[in-house]
């Protein structure tokens, strides 16, 4: 077993950890949310990372349906096969990892992104019915007109694409096919509803994935995407006549600006629910999803309410009975030697863990009501089943666990869905723990083969978990000293902190738990001042030009948590830096004590040193103190 507890969870809508989700005026920086003329068509699945091919795509692609049909007459290829088109496939990637298709579509295939630089092909952006998505160098062209915000823009093409994805609505590409043939399919005015609904959920996909939505349309900076897009592609078209298929440029803005309004401060109150969840603050970050969940009812929302209902049941039940319930790393895990103390007021510990556990599992069943294929909540409902069984001495909770994960596994064969079931097969049928066994290490292969070295570690804690508990204690330790050394090897970590109010770390002049009257005169003035309203509790967030952003608890006064923004460019209190690799963050601030994995990569929590990294593509990309 690995000494230091590392905890593994998962939240349906990741994000960055500092507070990249924000609405304001462009600035050189993050992505945004809208769309414009994007059409597309029927195409190609592209089989997801471990998953098996699947013939029934091919059987159902004819034509401009197909990708092949793309590639074969336009040279459309994988956008993540080209160096020059990195930067274009990670916008793809964070947009598609907060909308949950990273996981896959229904088919097991995932949606990939396509680039064709014929410059015959006049249509910009394709969503394929199949999960494709054909790119044209023209609609990169128009992104980059405004260099500092050519990512913005171009994440909102993609976003708006996937959104037709996600609701698996294709009927304007009936009406694409039927204007080119002569025979509308569809009336415009239904067209034209399916792109504001798409221009909807993609502003909410932009702002909660760290881009701008201002970078679209900005009524105070006369800023119109759409209306550059048009006159970009056809500069003859001025005020004319939009395609049927597509409303005009000023209609599509006002849409935008209207969900925008609404979007903006719901943004805040999600984000602010993620930086507590990954500060150990979960009743903070349930108050906080709970409210989003009310406002924008989505699978992603009724998940994160999951998820910190599921956290509360571990920590109250270690508060009730001072152990560990699944000594196993699953999707959601516990570290409960640093947070217990950090979740107080718990007069009933054992009515609380029941009730905070039915709503857990409530919550689990009613995101995979909203989709039944989301991947996440799948794995969480049967980590909870486990709990429910392993706290209550009950096999039938593990075999439901194991009828979810069966069913899940025959559309990809993914590492965590593998080693969830070895846990799950180990609580059902604890006589038989080579089943177990043989489930865990094909997961730890699969771990392996995505090249993120830390993947590995929960699985390699939970065989030696498994074989300590069936008595091979040299296994044991060969599986811990593995995992150990994926964490960094034998190191002790640093020293924590002293004192809460005067923390080792600070941003910007400014520590934790310091009061903003004290914030030293020499700091300008925050750019950017929004109030972020909960039931019970009210928080000021700031942002300063030098990268950094500020959240006050207004009630009591003080900072209680500061986050980098991507323009930051100082360094952490032992010399990390963005851009930094992963490999340098365990090396200097040793083993983390939880590891939280988000849909845009993973979390690096060290409760001593109160500092949380998010890398991504084994980077930092931002880190929170708390």
């Amino acid at each position: 077993m690995v000494l230091i507890r590392t905890c593994i969870v998962i939240l349906g809508l990741g994000m960055w950890l500092g507070g990249c989700m924000r609405s304001r005026p462009p600035t050189p920086t993050a992505p945004a949310p809208a769309l414009v003329t994007f059409g597309p068509l029927p195409g190609p699945r592209v089989p997801a990372a471990e998953t098996p091919p699947s013939t029934s795509a091919a059987q159902d692609c004819a034509g401009q349906a197909c990708i092949r049909w793309w590639q074969d007459n336009y040279k459309a290829h994988l956008a993540s096969a080209s160096p020059k088109f990195t930067w274009v496939q990670e916008v793809f990637i964070r947009v598609r990892e907060v909308t949950g298709l990273s996981f896959g579509m229904p088919s097991g295939r995932r949606p990939e992104l396509y680039i064709t630089e014929d410059p015959a092909v006049s249509i910009p952006a394709l969503a394929l019915q199949d999960g494709s998505i054909v790119l044209s160098t023209r609609a990169l062209e128009i992104c980059r007109e405004v260099p500092e915000l050519q990512k913005d823009r171009l994440a909102f093409v993609l976003a708006h694409e996937l959104a037709h994805l996600l609701t698996s609505d294709f009927r304007h590409l009936r009406l694409f096919a039927a204007l080119h043939a002569g025979t509308p399919g569809i009336l415009p005015a239904e067209a034209w509803q399916l792109e504001y609904d798409a221009d909807a959920r993609a502003i909410l996909t932009l702002s909660l994935s760290g881009f701008r939505p201002h970078a679209i349309v900005d009524a105070d900076r006369n800023v119109n995407f759409f209306r550059e897009w048009v006159q970009a592609l056809d500069p003859q078209a001025g005020h004319g006549r939009p395609l049927p298929s597509h409303p005009t440029p000023e209609d599509r803005a006002r849409e935008v600006l209207k969900r925008l309004r609404q979007v903006s401060n719901h943004v805040d109150v999600f984000q602010l629910g993620v930086q507590s969840y990954q500060a150990g603050a979960s009743r903070r970050a349930l108050e906080a999803f709970t409210q989003f969940n009310g406002v924008y009812p989505s699978r992603e929302a009724a998940y994160n309410v999951a998820v910190s209902h599921h956290q509360l049941a571990l920590l109250t039940y270690h508060h009730w009975q001072q152990k560990r319930p699944l000594p196993f790393h699953l999707l959601v895990s516990l570290d409960p030697e640093t947070l217990a103390s950090r979740e107080g007021g718990l007069t009933h510990p054992a009515d609380d863990f029941r009730e905070h556990l039915d709503q857990a599992l409530r919550f689990y069943a009613l995101a995979l009501d909203r989709d039944p294929t989301y991947t996440p909540a799948v794995l969480s409902l049967a980590g909870a089943y486990l709990l429910q069984g392993a706290v209550f001495q009950r096999t039938g909770p593990a075999h439901k666990a194991i009828g979810l994960l069966q069913e899940l596994s025959q559309g990809q064969q993914s590492w965590r869905v593998l080693n969830t079931l070895g846990v799950a097969w180990w609580y059902a049928e604890p006589q038989r723990p080579e089943h177990a066994r043989a489930l865990l290490v094909q997961a730890l292969d699969l771990a392996r083969q995505t090249g993120d070295p830390l993947a590995s570690a929960p699985v390699l804690d939970n065989l030696g978990e498994l074989a300590r508990q069936t008595g091979r204690p040299d296994e044991a330790a060969a599986y811990g000293q593995a995992a150990r050394q994926v964490l960094g090897g034998d190191k002790s970590p640093a020293a924590p902190c002293r004192h809460r109010g005067r923390a080792c770390e600070t941003l910007g002049q400014m520590h934790v738990g310091m009061l903003p009257r004290s914030v030293p005169p020499t700091l300008p003035p925050p750019q950017y001042v929004r109030s972020v309203q909960l039931p019970a509790s009210r928080f000021t967030v700031a942002e300063y030009d030098a990268g950094v952003q500020r959240v006050t608890d207004s009630q009591q006064g003080d900072i209680v948590y500061l986050a980098t923004l991507e323009k930051f460019t100082g360094a952490s209190a032992r010399g990390i830096r963005l851009g930094d690799s992963s490999a340098k963050v365990l090396d200097i601030y040793k083993h983390p004590t939880r590891i939280v994995p988000l849909p845009q990569g993973m979390s690096l929590v060290y409760e001593d040193a109160r500092i949380a990294f998010q890398v991504r593509a084994a980077q930092v990309v931002s880190w929170l103190l708390f």
